[in-house]
This record gives structure tokens, C-alpha cells and sequence, in this order.
């Protein structure tokens, strides 16, 4: 009599289940409304090939739509909590500083989460921000300009470079390279021969992070420091700031510069006479990453090392000069910044395809110190930012009068 009673009882049970699977819930069309990133106003942008996927909050269950244009897409589903993706790639068409046109290939992300679905029809404002599948290590903070003691000289040894994952993917910071441009957006080298910046970025000076390849690991949403001394530069000067998490030093053996016990060198790649490097403060050179796996200063300078003529006038009459420096293949090139002095851009030091414009503080007296320049946060997605990175220098930092090292900051 039990097991019969136990088994009418487990087939009520699933008649019950089978009941309530018929009973569809109401659905309701989403229309998503696509809004291009706002640096791309002024451009011809064309959607690629992108794919929108709404996930069902409790239920897990997915709908995938592809799509090949910026039209308004419908999807379908039943009323419930839902979260929506967008993935996809758009041709920008923009013109660079000299008005030639430039054509890139860009990765856009829109993310909604926890939307209520009901009602029979729901229309979402969908904004796209600048996100490349296969981003890298980036610049999201630079600190050239230092700070001012409190009698209002210059202090300059609390510069510092932050480097960003802002991939999906686990990085390495070993063999890094960072390095300063040769020549200055505020300065026009006249005839430049040979003119190579479409290929290759003149450089000054180069630091490289040392390790074995898998030493210095960075976890998607993490950050490292580079800084000039890993101290904390508050004890000497109270307008500066405390550097004492840096994660590497740039330091060059000189008479006098200072180098921090437990801290990191960077290996020096350029070998120029006793001179310590302090970035320029007023913006009027520009800043690269590129990988340079493990070599020595002598062989980086004599594979990288190339001779420039250009000429230039002073007083009225022209000379022609030689100049040596050492160039960097753009094609290796993994994040470029682009700056330059208030109102004093004359120049392309970099080429567009690199970075198509330029940043530029907005003052260029004293009043620059204790600035710097942050990369925008296109989005944050499970608690960690993603950056913008268009390669537009104008559009994707912005300045600041509190620098933050160690943190990544919403704007």
C-alpha cells in the first residue's frame, strides 16, 4: 500500500512539472538601440559583424543574435531579468591632423545588466565603448610633469608610469620596454630626411623590465607602477606622493641618481653619458610600450640604431645636421601617448595609425604641476574597469589634479 501511495504521489509530482513547462511565460520583442562612442561623432563608423547575447538572469538560458550594421535589433524573449552584451567590431573613418584619411578596424563593447523584461515590448539605450578582444598592457596613468616643492621650485623625482592589463587574458610585464620619443610635437624638424614615422617611432631613451618571460605576472584588471625612486616622496616635499608600492624603478647609475634597496631596476637600453632621466614635464614628448626580449644595452643600440638628417632654421639660415637616435618598429608598438604643451602642438612625432591626435594639459605654466593624464573607464564589468583605448589620445584620457598611483579610478 506504501510503495502504491509513493508512486501516485511522484506521478501527481510530474504532471505538476509538465503543467508548468506548458504554461509559457509572456514574451516580450527588445529592441536595442545602438549609440557609437561619442570620440567618434565627427566620423564615417560602420558596424562590422557583432553579436548581441541576452542571458536569462535565473535561468541561465541565452539568446545570440548576429548582426552586420548599426540597425536597431529585436530579440525575443520571455519576460524575466535579463543581461545584455554586445560584442563587435566597427570600421572608423576619421581624419588625422593633416587631414589624411585613416581607415581602423575597432573593437566596441555595450553591456545592461539586470534589466526587467515585461510588458510585451522594452526599448534599450545601448552605449558602445572602445574595446579591443585582444588588448594588451596599455598606459592608464602618466605622471610627467612632478610636483612643486612648497617655495614653488620644481620637484621632479615623483614622475611615475602605471601600466594596465586590460585584457581578458593573463600578461607578463618581463621584457617590457618603455621608452620617450626623440623628437617634440612642439618643435618642426623642417625636411626631415629620412622621413620614417610611418614606419618607425624615433626614440631617447629606453628602459626594459627584466625577468625569465613568466616572472612578473598581471592578472586581467591589475596594474604595476614605474616609477623614478620607490620612496615615499611626501617625507621630503608634502605635495608629492607616496611611491613606496612601486613595482620597478627606471634607474641609471650616475652620480646623481638614487637607487631604492628591494625595489626592481629596470635594465637601461640606451647608454648615453651620465645622465639621469626625468621624463619631459611639459608634454612635448610622447611615450611607447613594446616588448624587446633579453639582450644587452650594446646589441638593442646597434639593432636599433639608425642616423637622420633633417634641417632646420636659426636666425634665418638654414643648416643641415646630423643626428643619431634609435627607432622602434611601429608594427611592434603595443600602446603609444601622444603629447604635447598647451597651444604649442606644431607636429606629429608619432604616426596616426599609432595615435591619431594628441593630449595636451590644459595649462602649461607652473599651474601643470602636480598633474596628470589617466586613461577614461569605458565600463566595469565583475567589479574591474576596462579602458578606453581608440588610440585617440584627445578622447581616451583626461587630466587630473590628483594622481592616483595604484589605483584604477572611475571618471
Amino acid at each position: 500500500m506504501y510503495k502504491k501511495l509513493s508512486c501516485i504521489a511522484l506521478l501527481a509530482s510530474l504532471l505538476i512539472v509538465s503543467c508548468q513547462k506548458d504554461q509559457m511565460l509572456p514574451l516580450s520583442d527588445v529592441e536595442v538601440k545602438m549609440h557609437t562612442p561619442k570620440s567618434f561623432s565627427n566620423d564615417k563608423v560602420k558596424m562590422k559583424t557583432a553579436t548581441v547575447t541576452i542571458t536569462n538572469v535565473e535561468t541561465g538560458s541565452q539568446k545570440i543574435r548576429k548582426i552586420k550594421n548599426l540597425g536597431v535589433p529585436f530579440l525575443k524573449v520571455e519576460d524575466g531579468t535579463y543581461n545584455l552584451q554586445l560584442d563587435g567590431i566597427l570600421e572608423v573613418t576619421t581624419a588625422d591632423l593633416d587631414k589624411s584619411k585613416v581607415v581602423k578596424e575597432v573593437g566596441v563593447r555595450g553591456m545592461k545588466q539586470n534589466v526587467k523584461v515585461e510588458g510585451g515590448r522594452l526599448t534599450l539605450d545601448l552605449d558602445l565603448y572602445v574595446y579591443n578582444i585582444n588588448a594588451d598592457l596599455i598606459f592608464s596613468e602618466i605622471y610627467f610633469t612632478g610636483s612643486l616643492n612648497v617655495d614653488g621650485t620644481a620637484y621632479s623625482e615623483d614622475k611615475f608610469f602605471e601600466i594596465y592589463n586590460n585584457s581578458e587574458r593573463d600578461l607578463y610585464a618581463d621584457d617590457l620596454c618603455i621608452a620617450e620619443t626623440e623628437f617634440q610635437t612642439d618643435i618642426v624638424l623642417s625636411d626631415l630626411k629620412v622621413d620614417e614615422r610611418d614606419k618607425y617611432t624615433a626614440v631617447s631613451k629606453v628602459y626594459r623590465v627584466g625577468g625569465n618571460g613568466k616572472q612578473f605576472l598581471l592578472k586581467p584588471g591589475e596594474s604595476f607602477l614605474i616609477v623614478d625612486r620607490a620612496i615615499n616622496h611626501k617625507t621630503i616635499n608634502s605635495n608629492s606622493l607616496d611611491l613606496t608600492k612601486a613595482n620597478f624603478e627606471w634607474y641609471d647609475i650616475s652620480t646623481t641618481d638614487e637607487d631604492t634597496p628591494g625595489v626592481p631596476n629596470m635594465q637601461k637600453m640606451t647608454d648615453t653619458p651620465v645622465e639621469k632621466w626625468s621624463p619631459n614635464d611639459k608634454g612635448q614628448k610622447s611615450f611607447i610600450l613594446f616588448r624587446r626580449k633579453a639582450e644587452t644595452t650594446d646589441v638593442f643600440m646597434k639593432a636599433a640604431a639608425y642616423s637622420y638628417i633633417y634641417t632646420y632654421t636659426e636666425n634665418g639660415v638654414k643648416s643641415e645636421i646630423n643626428r643619431d637616435a634609435w627607432r622602434i618598429q611601429n608594427s611592434s608598438i603595443i600602446d603609444a601617448v601622444e603629447c604635447s604643451p598647451k597651444g604649442q602642438f606644431n607636429w606629429k612625432t608619432l604616426s596616426s595609425q599609432l595615435d591619431i591626435k594628441y593630449f595636451s594639459l590644459s595649462m602649461d605654466d607652473n599651474n601643470r604641476y602636480g598633474h596628470s593624464i589617466r586613461r577614461k573607464v569605458a565600463f566595469i564589468a565583475n567589479e574591474r574597469p576596462y579602458l578606453i583605448d581608440s588610440d585617440n589620445s584627445s578622447t581616451d584620457f583626461i587630466e587630473s589634479s590628483s594622481p592616483s598611483p595604484g589605483i584604477i579610478e572611475g571618471n
